[in-house]
C-alpha cells in the first residue's frame, strides 16, 4: 500500500510500484486498474470493468477519487522471457 500525492504523473506512479512490489527491471509492462468504490456503482451497473490508469489525467482523476473513497490499486506485469534458455 502506499499514498499518491497530488502533481503525481503516470510515470511516477509505475515507478513506485515497480519499486514498492519490486518489480524487476525486465518488466515488459505494468498494468495498473482499480475498481471503482461501492458508492459510485449504485449509480452503474455492478459489472463495471476496471478503471485503467495509463496517462497523467488519469492520476489525477485515481487521486481525486482516493480523497474521499478507498480505492484499491492493481499492478499487474509481464516480462519478456528469453526462451533460447528455455530447453
Amino acid at each position: 500500500m502506499f499514498l499518491v500525492h497530488d502533481g503525481c504523473t503516470y510515470g511516477k506512479l509505475v515507478e513506485m510500484a515497480q519499486k514498492d512490489y519490486d518489480l524487476d527491471k525486465k518488466i515488459k509492462m505494468v498494468e495498473l486498474t482499480y475498481s471503482l468504490p461501492d458508492v459510485s456503482l449504485q449509480q452503474m451497473t455492478s459489472d463495471t470493468p476496471p478503471m485503467h490508469v495509463t496517462n497523467d489525467g488519469q492520476v489525477r482523476n485515481l487521486i481525486e477519487l482516493s480523497k474521499m473513497h478507498i480505492v484499491r490499486l492493481c499492478a499487474s506485469s509481464q516480462c519478456q522471457v528469453d526462451y533460447k534458455f528455455l530447453v
